[in-house]
């Protein structure tokens, strides 16, 4: 869906582990190229993921992002 020649940034809100289970929340902020298009846009994403840790690695088991609202203070 996105071709190559982009940048991203998160902004990190909040975030805790435990041995288990962990999360972030905050804000993704990002310009892409759509495949099929020269034009870049921007992306401001607000963010929630959360992992499990499975064996000795953390696996994402969730992720929800919407975009953030254009008269938002954090846009």
């Amino acid at each position: 869906m996105f071709g190559a020649g982009g940048d991203t940034h998160f902004e990190i809100l909040d975030m805790a582990a435990s041995d288990s289970i962990a999360y972030w929340v905050g804000f993704q902020r990002a310009t892409a190229k759509m495949n099929g298009s020269k034009d870049i846009i921007s992306m401001n994403l607000r963010v929630t993921e959360i992992y499990r840790r499975e064996e000795n690695e953390w696996k994402l088991i969730h992720r929800h992002a919407d975009p953030l609202s254009s008269n938002s203070d954090n846009s």
